[in-house]
């Protein structure tokens, strides 16, 4: 699995400006596009996000999304945290606004196996109630950064 500290980085943590699904996740592809060179065709990711959330919505529950896509279009793993105050309506499976997004893009190359791993390791650590609110109440993005990566150490 890969180490947080490689695919994520504090300039891929935002507050997001949109207020609806469409917007927020636009807004998400760009920072992974323009913040990482992973990304060798936004429009492409985008357009794999969107399709996977028609399929079924990335929105877990509990305030929380996790929007993905496998792409060759993506040379390695990457990822992205944005964080909205007022919500958005994301048609989660529990029918309540997301107020944190994280979005993760793969090379189509790497392990399946491997990926829904590590898309099941994010969803475990945001049941946690207290990294959710640590995540929505970090007053920078390098706080919610060493909390993601304080988090992965305590799963070792």
């Amino acid at each position: 699995m890969p180490e947080l500290a490689e695919i994520l980085s504090a300039d891929r943590i935002i507050d997001l400006k949109s207020e609806d699904k469409e917007g927020a996740l636009s807004e998400l592809v760009a920072v992974l596009a323009e913040r990482s060179d992973r990304v060798l065709n936004k429009d492409a990711l985008l357009r794999a996000i969107l399709e996977r959330e028609q399929l079924l919505s990335t929105g877990i529950g509990i305030g929380v999304a996790i929007p993905h896509a496998m792409i060759p279009e993506v040379t390695n793993w990457v990822m992205a945290v944005g964080r909205s105050h007022k919500g958005i309506d994301f048609g989660a499976l529990d029918e309540k606004p997301v107020r944190i997004i994280v979005m993760i893009a793969a090379s189509d190359k790497h392990s399946r196996g491997e990926y829904l791993k590590f898309l099941a390791s994010l969803m475990q650590r945001f049941q946690s109630k207290g990294f959710r609110r640590t995540v929505m109440f970090a007053k920078t993005p390098a706080d919610i950064f060493r909390a993601f990566l304080a988090d992965q150490k305590d799963e070792s």
